[in-house]
């Protein structure tokens, strides 16, 4: 049996630019300083073309922007289906969000707008415990419990402190716990 090698067409993606060639139909052009590969019809110039990703649903089925945000939630475009779109909201390293300033947001499919204050954490907290949210004003506020089967709620806010409600399902004080909180003006 003889093994053949199959050599293709090759160069930066600056030279393909440049040369802009038509591929033939079928021909492989590969750049080799990134990588992608662009597969010609025998009609349409290298600028045209699009870059192979490797067809079919799965891998390689998603496109989106040459750039984006560190940090930034990836969202999908509807209406494209398979584009990735930027998101204005970014979660650091240690997982906390940020949600610029005058952005409505929805907590539990109830909307918020984001007027610049926002703080939140976790406590270690039993029922009838006090946050102290150190926003001046009374905040709108979200709580998260950690227990499965018990509620958190927040029995008085304030201009100081969000005072809490644990309770079971039998409406019995619940346990002592990690509560996560948010809260903003």
């Amino acid at each position: 049996m003889t093994i053949k090698r199959m050599k293709q067409r090759r160069g930066t993606a600056a030279a393909w630019t440049a040369a802009d060639p038509i591929l033939a139909s079928g021909e492989i052009g590969y750049e080799t300083n990134s990588g992608k590969l662009k597969i010609g019809d025998g009609v349409t110039a290298w600028s045209g073309l699009s870059y192979f990703t490797g067809g079919g649903a799965g891998t390689g089925d998603v496109s989106g922007p040459v750039s984006s945000t560190d940090h930034a939630i990836v969202r999908f475009n509807g209406a494209l289906g398979k584009t990735i779109q930027n998101s204005v909201v970014t979660i650091d390293d240690s997982g906390s969000p940020n949600i610029p300033t005058g952005q409505t947001y929805n907590i539990n499919n109830v909307p918020h707008t984001h007027a610049g204050s926002v703080v939140s954490g976790s406590a270690i907290i039993s029922d009838g415990g006090t946050i102290a949210h150190g926003l001046s004003g009374v905040p709108k506020v979200w709580l998260q419990a950690t227990i499965s089967g018990e509620t958190v709620t927040p029995s008085v806010i304030d201009g100081t402190n969000i005072t809490v409600a644990i309770k079971t399902n039998l409406l019995e004080p619940g346990t002592t716990q990690t509560v996560y909180w948010m809260a903003t003006l």
